[in-house]
This record gives C-alpha cells, structure tokens and sequence, in this order.
C-alpha cells in the first residue's frame, strides 16, 4: 500500500484494558517521535477506558462494535459471531480511510476483526503479546503475523522461532529506574499498595485484615483502593490511627514507584512491566479470574528471578501478610535485592525495538 508524501501510517488495533492499551501507546509515542510526518490510529471497541486514555493523550481513535467471546454463555457467543462479519466490514472501511502500511495488534477483542480485514488487504500485521501466557486473540491472530513481539522468554506458542521475537513491554520512558534510593537498615518501610485502577476488594481486605498487626512497625503506607473500597478503606486506616495517603486512584505513578520499596499488587502485564522498568520488587497476589490465570504466570516469571514472592488470594491472610511485612521492615537487603532482580528483568528500550520492526515493514516510503 503505497504512502503519500513519504507519511509512514501505523494502525494499533486493540485495548479493552490499560494492560493493552499502555503498550500501545508506548510504542505510538515512539513512532510518532521518528518523523513529524509519521501517523497513528487507534481502533478498539470503545470501552470508557479507551476513550479516557486515548482523549487524554490526544491520539485518534476510532471504535468497532465487537465484544469478548471467552467465558461467555452460549447464546451471547452465537451473538458475537453473527456481529463478527459486520465489524470486519467496518474494520475495512477504516483501514480504506486511514490507509495504513502496518497493523499492530495489541490484544483485546477489537484487534481480530482489525487484523483479518488487514489480512485480506495485504497490509502487514505484527502482534505485540504482554503476557507470559498468551492471549486468546495472540493465539488466533499468530499465523497470520508477519511477526510476533512477546515480553516474556518461554512464552508458549506454535510458530516458527524466526517469527517471535522477545521484544519486553514497551513502558513510558520517565518509568525507566526511576528508583534511585537504596534502603538501609533502620529504614522505614515504604509500602505502596495498588489495586489497579478498579481496586481489589480480596486484596483490600486482606490488608485491612492485618493493619492491626502493622500499626506498631516503622511502614509509610500509600494505597490505591479503587473508587468502590475508597471510603470503607480510609475509615479502617483512621481507626487504627495510622497515617497513610490513601487514594481512589493515582495519577502520578512515577512519582509513587520512586518512592516506594516494595509493593503490593495484582500482576497484570503492565505493571510487572512497570516495576522491572523502575526497579522495584513485589508481592503479587495475581487476579485469580484473569483469563487463563495468566496473572499468576507474570508473576511467576518475576519470582522465578527473585524479584518478587506470590500469594494466591485464596491463600492469603492477614498474619501471613503482617509476617512477611515484618520480615521486609526487619532485614532491607531482601527488598534491596529483590529490586536488584526487578531492574535485570528491564528491557528498557522495548518501545524502540518494536517501532523498529514496524518501520522495517514500511520499506520503500
């Protein structure tokens, strides 16, 4: 598909999830930094959270009208697969309009219809995977990519080893080791606990649970609660009269991982991603109704590194957390080192490596 005027123009189909959507944007940040002629178009099925995102960062975007298939009822998968020939059409129709020479596909259920209608218009498409399990829509979509970017080494999929390459999770720049300090003995405890942007009431809980445990140690608390267990959160800290900087939601998170020693988090891809990028060690309690648990297995690969430890929510409770707590509070080089393990399992220039490999697909402009 030839370029006018030498314009590079790259589709990004996908999202759903900031998980998807991050990466993406990562990448279109670099791609649109090469050139001032270089040009990017977002597709996704129009969740709230892709408008936000994607108004917030002033990059154009256009919607499929395409919902999830796995996990659903039997009548709501008839349904979806009879929309399925009408988000293609659309697809087309936007890929005539924006004339793209690459489709990148970043997961979510938008991507499909996006890459088959640019499978049958010869343009090429390369798929970014930013969990160590692959995706349901990676899986489908794999055997007609040109190429495939994974964040994980040993992520399993049946291609040839010349079509996958081991890329990482393109992060935003400002988050590359913005962990300068090192924490000595006598310390306090810097503890950030994030519950991803919705909250996590099982982890809420559990941390509610153990503060009793916790009020008489040397920890600074911050906590993202979501906005549903803001309130009920808040109240509990007030209780026990520790201080802490409780909040629905943060903005700032570069700020937050700079300051932090340890968190306590899910392990969706983007933020395992985040925290090798920053430095930081973890204990994850993965999101035990992730599709195909793939939180678990992010977060295996960073505790198989020694970054992090894992509790299976099921698993936790408040003494085991006030245990391991005191133990971090106790001895600093374990957090120390657990950074360490973070920062080597960084690939810092993630967004560089795959905007280069889409360019490469764009010869001859």
């Amino acid at each position: 598909m030839k370029a006018e005027n030498n314009t590079r123009r790259l589709l990004i189909a996908g999202g759903g999830t900031g998980g998807h959507l991050f990466p993406g944007l990562a990448v279109a940040e670099e791609f649109l930094g090469r050139s001032e002629k270089n040009r990017v178009l977002f597709v996704n099925a129009g969740r709230p959270l892709d408008h936000k995102i994607l108004n917030s960062r002033g990059m154009p975007h256009r919607t499929i009208a395409i919902s999830g298939f796995k996990g659903m009822g039997f009548f709501h998968k008839i349904k979806v697969l009879g929309s399925f020939p009408l988000a293609v059409k659309r697809a087309v129709d936007i890929l005539r309009s924006f004339r793209p020479q690459v489709l990148l596909s970043v997961g979510g259920y938008s991507a499909a219809p996006a890459a088959l209608a640019a499978k049958m218009m010869g343009i090429p498409i390369l798929i970014h995977e930013q969990n160590r399990l692959p995706g349901l829509t990676t899986r489908m979509l794999s055997s007609m990519a040109a190429e495939v970017h994974v964040s994980f080494s040993g992520t399993p999929l049946p291609l040839a080893d010349n079509k996958i390459r081991i890329t990482g999770n393109p992060v935003r720049r400002e988050l590359l080791s913005c962990r300068k300090k090192r924490r000595k003995a006598g310390d306090s405890l810097n503890l950030l606990i994030l519950g991803g942007s919705q909250g996590a009431r099982g982890l809420n809980q559990a941390v509610c649970k153990a503060l009793p445990m916790l009020k008489d140690l040397p920890i600074k608390v911050v906590h993202q609660t979501g906005t549903a267990d803001f309130e009920e959160v808040r109240q509990h800290y007030k209780k026990l009269e520790i201080r802490a900087d409780i909040f629905p939601f943060i903005e700032d998170m570069v700020s937050c991982y700079a300051g932090a020693d340890i968190l306590l988090c899910r392990s969706g891809a983007t933020t395992v991603a985040e925290l090798a990028a920053a430095g930081l060690g973890a204990i994850f309690i993965p999101f035990p109704h992730a599709a195909d648990n793939h939180q678990y297995y992010n977060a295996k690969a960073m505790a198989e590194a020694g970054a992090a430890v894992i509790f299976e929510e099921n698993e936790l409770t408040s003494q085991h957390l006030a245990t391991t707590l005191t133990h971090y509070v106790k001895y600093p080089d374990i957090t120390e080192k657990m950074a360490g393990a973070a920062l080597g399992l960084s690939r810092p220039d993630a967004a560089k490596h795959l905007t280069s490999a889409i360019m490469a697909h764009m010869s001859g402009i």
